[in-house]
């Protein structure tokens, strides 16, 4: 599987940007602060729009560009602001936990909460995101649980 990026260009400095990154490849991206990397990350997951460019993966273009269809397509952003981005901070543990995956809990618009419970407690077992209880208010838990809540769930 690859990623193909060409010709990439957003309002929010992103030009002309072009790379490739194929299955079992790290493809790392640096440069000072405000230098695009957050900006090229947001683009690609849809979070931004691009002005001109495309995305591909597997040699099928990315369309529609949007979150919903690169999360179906498993491309996901860990945000490095993640109690400004990543986080509901008013919300529960378990339901930032379970944000990322809502579909899987939701039946003819309803959530089934014992379900997101469940699946939330399995994720507080299995990165043991310390935190008094999983129907806490994500603000008032640990910092290191905002970095394991703000994981996609699923």
């Amino acid at each position: 599987m690859t990623l193909a990026v060409a010709g990439l260009s957003t309002d929010a400095k992103l030009r002309d940007i072009s790379f490739e990154a194929h299955a079992g490849e790290v493809v790392g991206f640096f440069g000072l602060m405000g230098a695009g990397r957050t900006e090229l990350a947001k683009a690609i997951v849809g979070f931004d729009p691009i002005r001109a460019g495309s995305i591909a993966i597997g040699g099928r273009p990315l369309h529609p560009h949007d979150t919903r269809t690169a999360a179906s397509l498993g491309i996901g952003l860990l945000t490095e602001d993640r109690k400004g981005e990543g986080l509901m901070l008013e919300l529960p543990v378990v339901q930032n936990l379970s944000l990322a995956a809502l579909a899987q809990f939701a039946r003819a618009g309803f959530i089934d909460e014992g379900k997101e419970r469940s699946a939330a407690q399995s994720f507080v077992d299995r990165f043991r995101i310390r935190t008094p209880a999983s129907t806490r208010r994500s603000r008032t838990s640990p910092a290191g649980t905002s970095r394991r809540c703000s994981s996609p769930a699923g």
